[in-house]
């Protein structure tokens, strides 16, 4: 038995990962597609952000640019967590 609250200890593990991945890369000068569902995550870890719909890119943002959607199904995603916490 362990006293690690789980959850804490997912969203740790989580973090640890998304840092792994900012630094490989960075010092191995590679890009990556990130998959996620997590909106915040993504909005700092990603340059480009791709929104689906049903399996169709439905729109397509900088990160710098997420305010300025125009898709509804996009926008109702984004006002689901803004305002953003970037790093």
């Amino acid at each position: 038995m362990t006293s690690i609250r789980w959850p804490f200890f997912a969203v740790f593990v989580q973090a640890q990962i998304l840092e792994l991945l900012r630094a490989l890369q960075y010092e191995m000068n590679m890009i990556y597609l990130f998959v996620a569902q997590d909106l915040q995550a993504v909005a700092n870890r990603c340059d480009r952000v791709l929104f689906l719909y049903r399996g169709t890119i439905v729109e397509e943002l900088e990160r710098n640019c997420l305010s300025d959607a125009k898709n509804e199904y996009a926008k109702a995603l984004l006002a689901s967590v803004m305002p953003f916490n970037r790093h």
